[in-house]
């Protein structure tokens, strides 16, 4: 999968889709080279912390690949048109599909 499609989607649970129940987000060092944002890391190769609830979850690109692949799934899309079409609710399911392996929150 494209790493843009793993860092759009991000970007959008970061920014509003998730924010309800996600606390915080860590990188886990070290820091891909040209990972300018969190949500460059994972689809680079590298790690995040996810913060909730008083628990930490790792995410990383393999992770994040299989949760919007599922979240495509249950909307009954393909995956490009799940990411042509993604929202904040979206991409808040795809990352509690990669984190969690089921829609937990919303």
């Amino acid at each position: 999968m494209d790493k843009q499609i793993i860092s759009d989607i991000l970007v959008a649970a970061f920014e509003g889709g998730s924010n309800y129940w996600l606390d915080k987000v860590e990188i886990v060092p070290p820091t891909p080279a040209t990972a300018e944002f969190a949500s460059d890391v994972p689809g680079l190769g590298g790690f995040l912390d996810l913060h909730f609830e008083g628990q930490i979850r790792c995410l990383d690109g393999t992770m994040m690949e299989k949760g919007i692949e599922a979240a495509a799934k249950l909307r009954g899309l393909t995956v490009e048109r799940f990411y042509d079409e993604h929202d904040a609710d979206a991409a808040d399911l795809a990352l509690q599909m990669a984190v969690l392996g089921e829609v937990v929150y919303g």
